[in-house]
């Protein structure tokens, strides 16, 4: 018995570090500039959505089946970097909610109406950064979006 309780240990330790580490997306809000605490993420969701995300019920004439790939920009075969299908992606992403970002890996809020985030200086190619402001009747969309562009310039769509 003891030496079956020696062997289990260090799996169960490890089974519960792994269990404590969590396995649900960081839905935090954005921390506004000059300000060290992030907000909690008070949703209480799971931003993962599941095997079904994204997919319209059978027979439902008004749903849109989501890209949840959050964009078109697939590596061109030469593997160099498709400026032309980063511009469609950041322009596509003008007039969208703030809750419609969510499908978008490489997007990051630098603005939400007065209120603007720090943002870090480093260069991804391809990464947009959005500014929202309400519409007429209070929803959050994208105003801007600045795409960063290989060369180390940066392209702003209004």
């Amino acid at each position: 018995m003891g030496s079956l309780l020696r062997r289990l240990t260090p799996a169960i330790g490890l089974v519960l570090v792994l269990g404590a580490c969590g396995t649900t997306a960081d839905t935090a809000a954005p921390t506004p500039a000059g300000d060290d605490t992030a907000a909690p993420d008070t949703t209480g969701e799971d931003t993962d959505g599941g095997a079904a995300a994204g997919a319209c019920p059978e027979g439902t004439e008004d749903c849109v089946d989501a890209d949840l790939d959050g964009g078109d920009l697939e590596p061109p075969v030469d593997g160099a970097f498709d400026v032309e299908a980063a511009r469609r992606d950041a322009e596509s992403l003008l007039g969208a909610t703030e809750e419609d970002l969510e499908i978008w890996g490489d997007v990051r809020v630098g603005r939400v109406g007065e209120e603007e985030y720090s943002t870090t200086m480093d260069l991804v190619p391809g990464r947009k950064t959005v500014e929202l402001d309400e519409d007429d009747e209070g929803v959050l969309r994208v105003t801007s979006v600045t795409l960063e562009l290989p060369d180390g310039d940066t392209e702003t769509f209004e």
